[in-house]
């Protein structure tokens, strides 16, 4: 901000008069949220995906907990030809005769090598043969004159780890590989962040809960959708209500929370119907961002009450309300649950794309071969150009011609 910025007071802070600059209230939402840490809860590995690791995680074996082979074939000792045994399939106990000079045995992919065996001779190298009542293997035409070498086609006990080791940091983000990773140490549940209780706040007279809407009412669509999107952000959906456009239906209401993070739609500008601003007021919110410098989405404030339990507040309009939720929504939640903040990807405009004099504009665009493509039907109150975005483009004033590359909020779904 310049020295000569117009500023305007909002609880601790100086705002720029046309709102916080967006990326700059991104951070300030993750910030909120690492400050009002969850709890940490022991969860199975089935439901850990999307959590945040409060416990380091360590192998409670080697892996592989013996030397295995990485083949199907046959485990061989010394030089052919080799009189072949018995078999050997995955999920054996490891036999502890060694294997003698001379001879084979059929082995799995995976299954323990016998000791003594030098290595493995691949099943498409090998051919069998009868000697009497004795199967005989030799190198096959496609093998090797030296196949296999010492230790070849074979995983060596403790190659990906030993037991005790380190194999997730405390603080890493759960993803299916590293549920995975955890499994194959030996663990059945995870010390992860707790998921944050959020209710949801969804003001207007207008709005209908079911079926077509009478002449002068429109569709609740915040009720059926955002619960969804929250729970696949970690969050645990707690109550979901409505009130009118009544000062003290929507301080009663909000009041009535007792969520970590209570979301309110709607009543967020400040119009003669708007109530959650002066509601929040009463209750003692004090703001970390009030307005943001973006289109749509304007009136979208949070903060937090004096017990710290956060406050978030979205436009009534749909299109707004998402890019309100991902934008910040997203960031609280993640700084909860301990995750670093998202990064932007970046996409280049196929075509202008006309931003707005003072404010970031988040743009609906589908992703084609030639570039990021901006959607029609995208006005603040709607959600045709939502539906078949693949991310909002994040176009600052000045910039947004053909060809420039441009941040992209992506969505999560």
């Amino acid at each position: 901000m310049s020295a000569t910025s117009p500023v305007v007071v909002t609880g601790a802070h100086m705002e720029p008069r046309h709102g916080t600059p967006w990326a700059d209230a991104r951070e300030r939402a993750h910030a909120l949220g690492a400050a009002l840490p969850t709890s940490t809860v022991s969860i199975p590995l089935a439901d850990a995906n999307g959590l945040v690791l409060r416990e380091s995680v360590r192998s409670r074996a080697s892996l592989p907990p013996h030397a295995a082979s990485a083949m199907d074939g046959w485990a061989v000792a010394g030089e052919p030809p080799w009189a072949i045994g018995t078999p050997i399939d995955a999920g054996d106990a490891p036999d502890r005769t060694p294997l003698i000079a001379g001879t084979a045995r059929p082995i799995c992919t995976g299954a323990p090598l016998p000791p003594g065996a030098v290595g493995v001779l691949r099943l498409e190298n090998g051919c069998e043969s009868r000697a009497g009542a004795d199967r005989i293997l030799h190198r096959g035409e496609r093998a090797r004159p030296d196949e296999p070498r010492a230790g070849e086609h074979v995983r060596p006990a403790a190659e990906e780890a030993r037991a005790g080791e380190l194999l997730i940091a405390s603080g890493s983000l759960l993803t299916p590989p590293r549920i995975a990773l955890a499994a194959a140490g030996g663990h059945d549940a995870l010390r992860v962040a707790a998921a944050p209780g959020v209710d949801l706040l969804v003001l207007g007279n207008e709005l209908a809960a079911s079926g077509v809407p009478a002449e002068g009412s429109i569709r609740d669509v915040v009720t059926p959708a955002f619960p969804m999107i929250l729970a696949s952000l970690g969050a645990r959906v707690g109550e979901v209500g409505r009130a009118p456009d009544d000062r003290h239906a929507t301080t009663a209401a909000m009041a009535a929370s007792d969520a970590s993070v209570l979301i309110v739609t709607g009543g967020s500008s400040r119009g003669r119907t708007d109530h959650a601003r002066a509601a929040a007021a009463s209750l003692g919110v004090r703001w970390v961002v009030d307005g943001v410098a973006m289109r749509p989405g304007h009136p979208v404030a949070f903060g937090h009450r004096p017990d710290g339990r956060i406050v978030l507040l979205l436009p009534g309009n749909p299109l707004a309300a998402f890019a309100g939720l991902l934008s910040f929504g997203t960031q609280l939640l993640g700084g909860m649950l301990g995750r670093p903040i998202s990064r932007l990807t970046r996409v280049r405009l196929a075509e202008p794309v006309s931003g707005h004099h003072g404010d970031t504009r988040l743009v609906a665009v589908a992703i084609q071969d030639d570039g990021a493509h901006a959607l029609g039907l995208q006005g603040s109150g709607m959600l045709r150009g939502l539906a078949a975005a693949d991310g909002f483009a994040v176009v600052q004033p000045g910039s947004g011609a053909a060809g420039e590359t441009v941040p992209m909020l992506p969505l999560p779904w």
